[in-house]
């Protein structure tokens, strides 16, 4: 998991904007043309970029094409490292409380995974004019999150601006720094490059290497899972995070598996409030409306309860199989699917069913719905046969087992999606 760190800067000071030449600008307007713009998709009838850095579909609007072609100048000409791009990231995320939201913050990575702001960029449309006003708000969010750099641009110039200890403001610069040279400026940083170190059978195996590896990451399942699931547990969630193998896209009737975008860090959360920030494997998928959606898979352990329900039993900590989708405003949980109780584990392979359970809705109604409608599932009496995957090997998604058992629960989410909307508009 990567950390952001930053620093509040508390005392207020003068800024300086100035520069011994008048016109300090870098004229990028040629270099940007260039920038090849994302793939584009549909959603709810919107025009969409596939965002490589957030890895998300964003809508398309004039800001946005200035904010993809600069972020693409920060890694092709700037030579920033993609995973230190990091665009429109609340400044609450830096600082509790705080308001505002970077069109896009660099970082420079620690040789231990960790991000420490090094420039902020401010991104307007071409037609507006690199202003005072510009610097200042661009100035703001540095002294939220401790950057000595930032950037202000409009596609056609940009002006770079530099924290002075000694004249305590800012100084405009006569070029656009890169990378290195920015960093060089500061303390030197090791780049490490990160590479997913999976367990054998044997170490998944080891009970107590598993509790360790849980607790010291996410918590990948919950302390009252049975032992005899956890080897299992942790295999799965390693296949989520193993970019090595890519999930091959397909068609069925009812949704296209277009791309495999590996893993992102991500906060979800579902219809209880709850909030499942961690690690994520996401897909781009196309439904069968036509429009583009992003799925998102990962594992955790749920939070014991000290409560007792009305039956007067202890809520457990269990293993969830979570599944999200991406919208454009509020992203949310699909499925929180609990392995402890649906999973059966026989013989060599994990067999994974469901009940139907659907907040607020009938299950009945789901599952009849679900198996009238589904390519991949089977309706065997009043249980959902979703799929199942070996539990004597090391899993991989661009396995024929895996890639069935990733489909299938990529249709079961997007039909129970498609029914809570049908329901609601009865």
């Amino acid at each position: 998991m990567i950390q952001i760190t930053a620093f509040l800067i508390i005392d207020l000071f003068e800024y300086d904007f100035n520069d011994s030449k008048e016109d300090a600008a870098v004229r990028i307007q040629e270099e940007l043309e260039e920038m090849q713009l994302p793939k584009q998709y549909k959603r709810n009838g919107k025009d969409c970029f596939l965002d490589p850095y957030r890895k998300r579909l964003i809508e398309i609007t004039p800001e946005e094409i200035v904010r993809q072609k600069i972020a693409k100048y920060c890694e092709e000409i700037l030579k920033v490292p993609a995973e230190c791009i990091i665009l429109e990231i609340p400044m609450s995320k830096y600082v509790a409380g705080t308001k505002g939201r970077a069109d896009i913050v660099i970082h420079q990575k620690t040789s231990d995974n960790v991000l420490y702001p090094l420039m902020v960029v401010e991104c307007k449309q071409t037609n507006a004019f690199l202003t005072d006003k510009v610097a200042e708000q661009a100035v703001r969010y540095c002294d939220i999150i401790g950057a000595d750099y930032f950037v202000i641009t409009n596609g056609i110039d940009m002006e770079m601006f530099k924290f002075i200890e000694k004249t305590n403001g800012y100084q405009k610069l006569e070029k656009v720094l890169s990378y290195d040279e920015m960093v060089s400026r500061n303390e030197p940083i090791m780049l490490v490059e990160e590479k997913l170190s999976r367990f054998t059978l044997e170490q998944l195996r080891d009970i107590d290497l598993m509790r360790e590896y849980s607790e010291a990451d996410v918590w990948v399942f919950g302390s009252d899972t049975p032992v005899k699931f956890i080897p299992f547990a942790v295999n799965l969630y390693q296949a989520l995070l193993d970019e090595e193998h890519k999930l091959p896209a397909v068609k069925f009737q009812n949704f296209e598996m277009v791309e495999d975008l590996g893993v992102r860090y991500y906060d979800y959360s579902n219809g209880g409030g709850g909030h499942f920030d961690g690690l994520y494997r996401s897909f781009l998928i196309n439904d069968v409306d036509g429009d583009s959606q992003i799925l998102s898979f990962s594992m955790f352990g749920t939070g014991e309860s000290t409560e007792y329900d009305k039956e007067n039993t202890h809520r457990k900590s269990y293993t969830v199989f979570f599944v999200a989708i991406d919208k454009f405003k509020v992203s949310k949980a699909i499925l929180e699917y609990n392995m402890d109780t649906f999973v059966n584990l026989s013989g060599k392979e994990a067999i994974f069913r469901h009940n139907g359970r659907i907040s607020g809705l009938p299950s009945d109604e789901l599952k009849e719905y679900v198996g009238k409608h589904s390519e991949l599932i089977e309706l065997k009496g009043k249980i959902l046969d979703i799929g199942r995957l070996p539990s004597d090997r090391l899993l991989f998604f661009d396995g024929k087992e895996e890639s069935k058992f990733m489909y299938s629960f990529m249709e079961y989410t997007l039909l129970r999606e498609r029914f809570r909307n049908n329901m609601q508009k009865r």
